[in-house]
Formats: C-alpha cells, structure tokens, sequence
C-alpha cells in the first residue's frame, strides 16, 4: 500500500499525543544528569565489579 492510498483511505488524527509520565521519571532523569556530570561518581568498566557493589 503506498503513501496517497494510506491518505485516501484513512483519516489521521492531527493533534500530537505524548504519554503522561510521573514526575518520578523526570526525577530519575535529572539525577541520571547530575550523576553523569559529576566526575566523583564511579564508572565501571567490569560487570562484576559492578554487580559486587550492587550486591554490598
């Protein structure tokens, strides 16, 4: 089906829709931004390294 029998046949709605999101995400978000700008927080470069600590 190509693109002028989609726009024939179907309506499409115009208005733009976004999820609603918690403001825990946009929290979670802005600390995942601090976390990375902070050159004091610890990087990994071995799994079990990291899945040590997790597990502390």
């Amino acid at each position: 089906m190509n693109m002028s029998t989609v726009v024939k046949n179907f309506r499409f709605d115009s208005e733009l829709k976004y999820p609603e999101h918690s403001g825990e995400l946009f929290e979670a978000v802005e600390e995942a931004k601090r976390l990375e700008a902070d050159p004091k927080t610890k990087r990994y470069t071995d799994m079990d390294e990291m899945w040590t600590d997790l597990d502390k």
